[in-house]
């Protein structure tokens, strides 16, 4: 898999990080959009993990229903899933559990080599927001993105 520029808007930036501030006791997620080709990602927004979601401390449970809807208003835009993001409760580490990486493998399975997803763990560490990129490599692992750059 060749290496591929993620951008990713300051705005989306800062919703990923007021959601989690708000469930920073428990974990939180959603679905990242935008746009991607072999060559770049375009991060454009991202979802809350849904009205009727079930967050614990360790997991969260997407609600379908109304992530189903936000998906569809988001193709209006041309705006695609290209991934899921999830927060873990403050202090503790943005490495993916051994369910993460599960999730993370067979989301991966839906897509090809080429335009490969993209997946975000977000957290409060030392009072301060932080987030690290993970994708799936060629050869099934789970592995940090490091090529992005975040743009107004």
């Amino acid at each position: 898999m060749n290496k591929r520029n993620i951008l990713l808007s300051k705005a989306v930036f800062n919703k990923m990080e007021n959601l989690t501030v708000k469930y920073s006791d428990c974990e939180n997620g959603g679905f990242i959009f935008g746009r991607m080709n072999p060559k770049s990602i375009q991060v454009l927004d991202v979802s809350d993990a849904g009205n009727n979601a079930k967050r614990t401390f360790s997991k969260v449970e997407f609600d379908g229903v109304s992530l189903l809807e936000y998906v569809q208003e988001k193709v209006l835009f041309e705006q695609f899933l290209i991934g899921t993001w999830h927060s873990h409760p403050e202090g503790h580490s943005l490495f993916p559990s051994m369910v993460d990486q599960s999730t993370m493998k067979s989301i991966n399975a839906y897509f090809d080599n080429a335009h490969a997803p993209i997946f975000f763990i977000t957290g409060i560490r030392n009072g301060n927001f932080e987030f690290v990129i993970y994708k799936i490599d060629n050869f099934g692992s789970v592995v940090k993105e490091m090529n992005y750059e975040i743009i107004d």
